[in-house]
């Protein structure tokens, strides 16, 4: 599949008249065919043994929209089918490939492994009209799919996204969402940018003042004024900013980006870009007798209340410094 040559897959993509575009993204074989078959009342999804939790994956993606019972089933006795099978030929297409057919009596979609049946999932969901991502159901819509015969593989092992939620908090919702449409167009890597200058955003229990302290700013620098050569013209917001993600916050991501095959890779930047673990934990620095804020450049920031120890992401938490030893070696042995 991967080492098709570039001429024929201009023609399978173009001459078909299914337009490319349509799957992201674009497929290593796609072959338009005559008719399309209609998702209806009686449609329903065959998923046997460990093909199952990918059917109702499935079921779970198309039901709001089309407002279909679409069962799920071991076998696929009775009515138009969308069959699942984990029988593709691992030789044929790898771990992460697919093939995809839909004729006028359903669909087929198969794969060696559950990655590439969740793939392959996507592209499904990609070739119903636009409407089929609403989370409420859509009345008065025909849900039909072009009849289609698609093959494909990763080119790449690693697709990745990186996102930044050290500079601008990010919330939990918003990652998942973020999940959401990378496993959409099939990208299998976060790479999740945790800590920097302007925030460290990941609780570690056993060093708290990171994310207490280290996780919020008095202010940020309006992205018009943001030049480090120009120092003097800086402007800001005057707005506090901050928050960090819990244990508990990170497990849920995790697992999350695990059931849509992503694997999490978090970004700590150590030594540099660590203004925000010095603020917090001023013996780490060169100067451990200088107070410095977690937004550089500008004064340092006041001492918050210590008294107050609550801690959540995405509200304000104790950011309590003075006297308080964060419990880190400034110069571990050895």
């Amino acid at each position: 599949m991967k080492r098709l040559a570039p001429a024929f897959l201009l023609a399978a993509c173009v001459l078909t008249g299914l337009r490319a575009q349509q799957v992201i993204p674009a497929p290593v074989l796609l072959l338009k065919e005559e008719g399309g078959f209609t998702l209806g009342s009686g449609t329903a999804i065959q998923a046997p043994g460990a093909a199952r939790p990918l059917g109702e994956t499935l079921a779970g993606y198309l039901r709001p929209a089309t407002g279909l019972p679409l069962p799920v089933r071991e076998d696929g006795a009775g009515g138009d089918v969308l069959r699942l099978s984990l029988e593709l030929p691992a030789a044929l297409c790898g771990p992460e490939g697919y093939r995809l057919k839909v004729d006028r009596d359903g669909a087929v979609l198969a794969a060696s492994g559950p990655a590439g049946l969740f793939h392959a999932l996507q592209t499904f969901r990609q070739l119903l009209p636009a409407q089929v991502f609403r989370a409420a159901k859509v009345e008065g819509a025909a849900w039909i799919l072009p009849a289609v015969t698609i093959e494909d593989g990763p080119r790449f092992p690693w697709r990745g996204s990186h996102l930044d939620a050290a500079r601008h908090f990010l919330p939990k919702d918003f990652i998942k969402k973020h999940l959401d449409l990378m496993a959409l167009h099939k990208l299998n890597v976060f790479h999740w940018h945790l800590t920097d200058d302007q925030g460290w955003r990941l609780e570690l229990p056993r060093h708290p003042l990171l994310a207490r302290v280290g996780g919020w700013r008095e202010e940020t620098v309006l992205p018009e004024f943001a030049h480090g050569d120009r120092p003097g013209q800086m402007r800001f917001d005057h707005t506090p900013h901050g928050g960090f993600y819990t244990q508990d916050d990170v497990r849920e991501i995790v697992a999350y980006a695990a059931d849509r095959f992503i694997t999490v890779v978090p970004e700590i930047d150590l030594p540099d870009h660590s203004t925000a673990a010095i603020a917090a934990c001023p013996e780490l620095g060169n100067e451990p007798g200088r107070r410095i804020g977690v937004r550089p450049p500008g004064p340092p920031a006041a001492a918050p209340d210590p008294g107050n120890t609550g801690a959540a992401s995405g509200s304000r938490p104790d950011s309590g410094r003075r006297g308080v030893a964060c419990g880190i070696p400034a110069h571990p042995a050895g």
